[in-house]
């Protein structure tokens, strides 16, 4: 069990922390400002609305990682959107311009489609890390962001990928 004042691991069988002196109860710790016994994965006291160190703050700040990967795949997701529509746009427009060089520049439509399609696989599988649901959707979709923005790609993948316990 854990010291509800500082957070240090307290030996099965105390009564006190050993590093505050903070009393603790058989079933886990006791509030540091009331002293009603509270358990262990507890963010506050339930009768004093106290803040409890290694409760649900600590279970919070467990996924920030994938949260962080999963903010920078939805960015880079949304650059290959842009990208992908404005070579659509100026295809389109070069072509309605020049119907002549249809032919030489068709193959930028296959570019401008494939950039959203990626876009939208590096946002759906972002979302999915930020929720911290479907592990491999969500580094499938963080792969996706390498392509387009690598800066923000790979730390993307990497934060997604070591916080796999948090999913």
């Amino acid at each position: 069990m854990y010291c509800t004042q500082c957070g240090n691991q307290v030996p099965e069988g105390n009564r006190f922390c050993t590093n505050c002196g903070v009393a603790v109860s058989a079933g886990g710790t006791a509030c540091p400002n009331c002293g009603s016994a509270v358990s262990p994965g507890m963010g506050h006291c339930s009768r004093c609305g106290q803040i409890l160190v290694g409760g649900a703050a600590e279970e919070r700040k467990r996924g920030v990682k994938a949260v962080v990967g999963g903010i920078l795949g939805t960015v880079a997701g949304v650059f290959g959107l842009v990208i992908g529509i404005l070579i659509l746009a100026g295809v389109t427009q070069a072509t309605s311009q020049h119907p002549v060089i249809e032919e030489d520049i068709s193959w930028l439509n296959t570019i401008g489609v494939l950039y959203i399609i990626i876009g939208l696989l590096a946002i759906l599988g972002s979302a999915l890390a930020i929720a911290r649901m479907g592990f491999w959707l969500a580094i499938i979709g963080t792969i996706c962001t390498i392509p387009i923005v690598p800066m923000l790609g790979i730390p993307a993948l990497i934060l997604v990928a070591i916080s796999k316990k948090d999913f």
